[in-house]
This record gives C-alpha cells, structure tokens and sequence, in this order.
C-alpha cells in the first residue's frame, strides 16, 4: 500500500467491512444510456457516471457505498 493515500486506503476498508461479499469496488456499466452499478445493480444517476468518466475524485455508489470504476 505504499503508492495509496492512507485516507484513499481507509476508505476502502470501510466499505470492504461494510460489504457481505467483501468487494468494495464495482465497474459503473453503461448500457444504452443507462448507468448501473455491477456491485447492487442499481441505476446510477447520470451526474454520478460523469463524475466517474472524469477519474478526478473517487466517486461511491448512493446505493451501496462501493467505489465504482
């Protein structure tokens, strides 16, 4: 974990404790103009999937609470 910002990394682990299945990353799928979190499989607002595209802030599914990619 030596190149990961200590806070990127305990937010991680939060949501890994918070996970039944222990995965705290989901892929955000787009599918016709539809965004749906691989993790809960819940639509996504369009808002949510730019600031995903964008890669500038880490962004967490409102359902869920995983990070998506």
């Amino acid at each position: 974990a030596g190149g990961i910002k200590s806070e990127i990394l305990a937010l991680y682990e939060k949501v890994v404790a918070r996970q039944s299945d222990g995965v705290g990353l989901a892929k955000l799928q787009t599918d016709g103009g539809t965004n749906i979190c691989t993790g809960c499989y819940v639509r996504t607002p369009g808002y949510i999937a730019e600031k995903v595209r964008k890669k500038k802030d880490i962004i967490q599914c409102e359902n869920c609470g995983r990070i998506l990619y």
